[in-house]
């Protein structure tokens, strides 16, 4: 049994990210971690709650029955943060989960690691393999990406 509440990351976020015109729309990414969370995790009890983060806390903040977050080494900080916002609201801290960071190759980095694989380095690869950098010995085809924005809901 249990409970997981997952926030993906909504428009109002989204406004000065990088390359963020080249995301898929919320709806399609909360599709996403759906599929991956019921393939993980199939038929065990498990109640998903996938939401849209409209502001960085979410609703580890705001929804006292929650008691751990997971955050990568490089967002450990937002992560305390949220445990102040949970402390100014009158809620106990959530236990907290730091992952590692990886390379692209697979490899544990140091969250400030330049090498490391970001959602904005592999919009960056989309980027270049849809205009057929040959400079990078890719070819020129098309691929579906685009970099104008499609006015979906990020």
């Amino acid at each position: 049994g249990g409970r997981l509440a997952v926030g993906v990351t909504g428009e109002p976020l989204l406004v000065n990210k990088y390359l963020g015109d080249l995301l898929e729309p919320c709806t399609l990414r909360k599709l996403a971690v759906s599929n991956f969370l019921r393939a993980v995790r199939p038929g065990r009890g498990m109640t998903y709650e996938i939401f849209t983060l409209l502001d960085p806390a979410g609703s580890a903040a705001t929804d006292k029955t929650l008691d751990g977050l997971v955050a990568s080494g490089e967002t450990a900080k937002g992560a305390a943060w949220c445990n102040e916002k949970r402390a100014e609201n009158g809620f106990a801290p959530l236990g907290l989960v730091l992952t590692s960071v990886y390379g692209a190759d697979g490899r544990v980095l140091a969250p400030d690691a330049p090498a490391k694989e970001s959602s904005t380095a592999r919009r960056q690869r989309l980027l270049l393999f849809d205009r057929g950098d040959e400079s990078l010995g890719v070819s020129s085809r098309a691929t579906g990406v685009g970099s104008s924005s499609s006015g979906g809901d990020g």
